[in-house]
């Protein structure tokens, strides 16, 4: 049974990380309920205008979100996130950013370069 689950896991991972690379181009995307607990790499999302993560497991954020100069909105509601990456405040666009329900010890001084939040 364990081995079953491992695969089950393996092939979530893959079939996700395939939808994650067909939304490569688009200027938004939803990833909620993939169950992720780590992202693929967003290093070729940089036109991503909003990012919903809500609703997964994860634990950490990419320091390379601060890449993504375009970001709007970034959802991360109900995850298991400590801390958010001070490279968060590189997304100077950044209008709304949702992060309740997870458990952040302390948000990044950076956050204040977000002029456009509401």
């Amino acid at each position: 049974m364990q081995n079953n689950n491992n695969c089950d896991k393996e092939l979530n991972i893959l079939l996700s990380e395939n939808y994650f690379n067909k939304t490569r181009n688009k200027t938004g995307t939803n990833f909620t309920f993939f169950h992720y607990q780590h992202l693929p790499s967003l290093f070729s999302y940089l036109k991503l205008q909003y990012l919903d993560l809500s609703n997964n497991q994860l634990e950490k954020i990419p320091k390379e979100i601060g890449l993504c100069k375009e970001l709007q909105l970034l959802s991360l509601k109900n995850n298991n996130l400590r801390k958010i990456p001070k490279q968060i405040g590189k997304c100077v666009l950044l209008q709304q950013l949702f992060i309740n329900n997870n458990s952040l010890i302390k948000l990044p001084n950076e956050i204040g370069n977000l002029k456009q939040l509401t």
